[in-house]
């Protein structure tokens, strides 16, 4: 009775030295946050290999974990698909060897956690650790270990998630100048295409435009045929509004953005990624502003084009009835 009572009491004293460490974490600069806090881990347990997965971020394939950070270089799977981390946690969120060691890839490590945050998955951390460490201080309360190890990581996500906002709006401040000082509508197309490559390197684009002017060739521009287009394409041009759908047959989901000006809209950007993507509100709220100042931009810069046209035509026509009004005298 009294060596478990201790036992629990010595937990405990660990739980609340992890958690006062990764406080300590939160001054640490965000990009080394995820790799401090391995080696926080690694202090505590005495780990000597470590890895953790999360999700994929990109489009080519969400039903793998990426490797995020490894403690040292060693010899381990660099992504694990989903069915094979469904089948080592199917009846715990923390395993040890006797199950690690049936996947030959995964028998370096004695211990993993699935690691959640209010019932959000946050990834997977696999470790080799010090085994009494593991039994005394883990074991006999491994929830809050996996608790505040997931809210770490949640942390560390919203942080992440604030800054890249940040970086997308000022992107779009820098994108928005340049449409300001352009009248030029190659100029205007090329930022919006370099704006979001900046800003989602994974996706691919197209501009769709129902113009028959000659752009440059370097751009991802495709004519577009208002009578033979349909679905999500034409509801977007017609009613002016974001529109997304999948298309399975060619492993897609796609994203519909109509480029508006106040006197119409011009054509759409088409942003394709992965059928398994899902579109966050804040990523489709960036690019609906970008093509709505694009549109605008575009606009202006047709109409400048217009405009100089018509003196060009006009500078002609008053040439010509001088030259004319010269030979009658």
């Amino acid at each position: 009775m009294t060596g478990d009572y201790t036992m629990e009491i010595c937990a405990q004293s660990f739980i609340l030295y992890y958690k006062s460490r990764l406080f300590d974490l939160m001054e640490d600069k965000l990009e080394k946050r995820i790799a401090n806090w391995i080696t926080i881990i690694a202090d505590c347990l005495d780990v000597t290999h470590a890895v953790y997965y999360k999700p994929q971020q990109d489009n080519n394939n969400r039903n793998c974990f990426e490797h995020s950070f490894s403690k040292q270089p060693f010899d381990f799977p660099k992504c694990i698909s989903t069915n094979t981390l469904q089948a080592i946690f199917i009846e715990s969120d923390y395993v040890g060897h006797d199950i690690l060691s049936m996947h030959p890839q995964l028998s370096i490590f004695n211990s993993a956690f699935h690691l959640k945050y209010n019932e959000i998955e946050k990834g997977y951390l696999f470790l080799h650790a010090n085994e009494d460490k593991l039994s005394e201080f883990v074991s006999p309360n491994v929830n809050s270990f996996i608790y505040e190890s997931g809210k770490t990581i949640q942390i560390i996500e919203k942080q992440s998630d604030i800054l890249n906002e940040e970086g997308r709006y000022k992107e779009l401040f820098r994108v928005t100048e340049k449409f300001h000082s352009s009248m030029d509508v190659d100029i205007v197309l090329n930022e919006i295409i370099k704006a979001l490559k900046k800003v989602f390197p994974y996706f691919t684009y197209n501009l769709l435009l129902s113009n028959d002017s000659k752009h440059d060739k370097t751009l991802p521009i495709k004519e577009l045929q208002l009578d033979h287009i349909d679905g999500a394409v034409m509801d977007s041009y017609v009613s002016g509004e974001i529109r997304i759908e999948k298309i399975c047959t060619e492993n897609h989901t796609i994203l519909y953005a109509p480029l508006c000006g106040k006197q119409g809209v011009y054509g759409v950007l088409e942003v394709a990624t992965s059928a398994s993507f899902v579109f966050q509100n804040s990523e489709v709220e960036f690019i609906r502003l970008l093509a709505n100042t694009g549109g605008s931009a575009f606009e202006n810069a047709k109409l400048y084009e217009q405009s100089q046209t018509l003196i060009r035509d006009l500078q002609l026509i008053n040439d010509t009835s001088h030259r004319l009004n010269v030979r009658v005298k």
